[in-house]
């Protein structure tokens, strides 16, 4: 989680000689160039590394990310053993949550590697996990040990008798096989493959899991984005699948069952990804379930999948001003909806930028749609350049045309607000709530300083206000929620446009 120091000791300050400020600069930009792709907010100055903060470490809690165990390791204790299956005895369909849609591009590379270097079916590296009942494998093999170079052999595994082994990683493996050797014209006998089949009954619900996560291969998925890998984490931990997962409607219940991500799978998941991850802050995220919501609801939209840096929405997330952040993200998602199209592929950050600058509306101008999205080329008009490219032509003048007759619009910007400007807007909102209640300004300090699952700000501006009131002879008054909310949209609102 981002954050800053306190104020340091004007001795110390003095003694900082210019080597060491360099050295302490170098440092910082290369913390803030862990994240994947996303370069992190800047802080005003470097985390210390303090008593307090490193209280209870362990030797294990500052291993290297490369050296903690992957999710194959983690899983190891509850294999029951390696084995050749025809495909047939396998399920791709899972029991928990829903799997990803089989990507024809990625097989289609798979089946061109297989023409080139052969299956190397047998390799450990490449075997499909499956789970199962281990009656089903004790039932269908007299013998459990296996070798790497010699498998168990399920190649007669009774369709009739046994229920198929659910395949957890390695659909596209399964689809890519099946197009090679249709394509060959081979014996169907060669439908087969290694499979690693783990324990179901005893296999913890949250390695389970994680198994589904996608582990990226440099070749084909190098270039998954955080939203994607959110929408991964979405899948395999619903309960009820994806459709529901993240949505509005979703009960308590079904929330509270979705996995929540400790450090060791964590510290897995960063291992398969082979490559620098904000792994942590995305585990803080995730286990906030507010934000968890409206993230999911976020990363379907072309809008929030390519907006989506998980450090970014981390560091907004501890500012603590939950409802100001979401009330934006609302905003934009309902006018995403309203649009007569598939925001899902269409309207990029860029495009609703243009949107939102062109219906910026005052009180007596309305905005004028032929300008916003066509532009003058001699006697004629042409699409706007740059804008809403992914629209072929007929639907491009369909949504103007849409615009046109269309009620007001709001375009919210949330992720355009600069770090500074929040930091200032947050400062402003401390200083108002310390004004209306000065005895707040020890409590928030006291919350700044505690343990990380800290009330929101608005809870310290609810009770400044009740306080207020009643030290002014209406004693029976007590401010709810709402008011504190709507009061510090007011305040945030009007620091921002300062």
């Amino acid at each position: 989680m981002a954050s800053t120091s306190g104020p340091e000791q004007p001795g110390l300050i003095a003694l900082e000689t210019q080597g060491s400020r360099l050295k302490r600069r170098a440092d910082v930009l290369e913390d803030n160039r862990s994240d994947n792709r996303q370069r992190r907010p800047t802080r005003k100055t470097p985390r210390k590394a303090t008593k307090n903060r490193n209280q209870g470490r362990t030797h294990k809690d500052n291993e290297s990310p490369r050296k903690a165990k992957s999710i194959k390791d983690l899983a190891r204790p509850y294999l029951l053993t390696v084995a050749k299956l025809q495909l047939k005895a396998l399920e791709t369909t899972w029991s928990i949550g829903s799997n990803r849609k089989l990507d024809t591009e990625h097989v289609s590379k798979l089946k061109s590697a297989f023409e080139k270097e052969g299956l190397k079916r047998m390799a450990p590296e490449n075997r499909l996990l499956c789970v199962c009942k281990a009656g089903d494998v004790q039932a269908s093999t007299t013998s459990t040990i296996w070798s790497d170079e010699n498998p168990v052999d399920l190649i007669h595994w009774s369709e009739g008798i046994y229920q198929p082994f659910e395949v957890v990683d390695g659909q596209h493996r399964i689809a890519a096989l099946r197009d090679y050797v249709s394509d060959r014209e081979n014996d169907h006998a060669e439908l087969w493959w290694t499979c690693e089949l783990y324990d179901q009954e005893t296999l913890p619900k949250n390695l389970a899991q994680i198994m589904r996560f996608n582990r990226i291969d440099p070749t084909i998925c190098a270039g998954l984005s955080h939203a994607q890998i959110w929408m991964q984490l979405v899948n395999i931990t619903s309960p009820t699948g994806e459709q529901r997962a993240g949505h509005s409607d979703v009960e308590n219940s079904d929330q509270d069952q979705l996995i929540k991500l400790d450090s060791s799978i964590i510290d897995a998941i960063r291992v398969d990804l082979k490559a620098d991850f904000p792994s942590r802050r995305l585990a803080i995220l995730w286990n906030k379930r507010p934000w968890r919501r409206v993230i999911t609801q976020w990363c379907r939209t072309c809008l929030g999948m390519k907006m989506f840096a998980i450090s970014s929405m981390e560091w907004n997330a501890s500012l603590r001003i939950d409802e100001y952040f979401f009330e934006m993200m609302e905003a934009a998602l309902n006018t995403l909806r309203s649009l007569p199209l598939d925001t899902a592929i269409h309207v990029s950050p860029d495009d609703w930028d243009q949107l939102a600058v062109g219906y910026e509306t005052t009180a007596d101008q309305a905005p004028d749609a032929l300008s916003i999205f066509y532009e003058a080329a001699g006697a004629k008009r042409v699409r706007r350049s740059g804008f809403l490219t992914s629209l072929s032509d007929a639907e491009y003048d369909a949504f103007y045309q849409h615009m046109i007759t269309a009620n007001h619009y709001d375009f919210p910007r949330p992720h355009r607000i600069s770090r500074l400007h929040i930091e200032a807007m947050v400062q402003v909102l401390h200083h108002v709530i310390a004004w209306i209640d000065p005895e707040m300004a020890n409590t928030q300090l006291q919350q700044s300083r505690g343990a990380q699952s800290k009330p929101l700000i608005r809870t310290c501006l609810r009770d400044a206000l009740g306080n207020f009131v009643r030290s002014n002879g209406m004693s029976n008054f007590k401010a709810s929620d709402e008011q504190a909310i709507a009061m510090q949209k007011i305040i945030l609102d009007f620091a921002r446009e300062q």
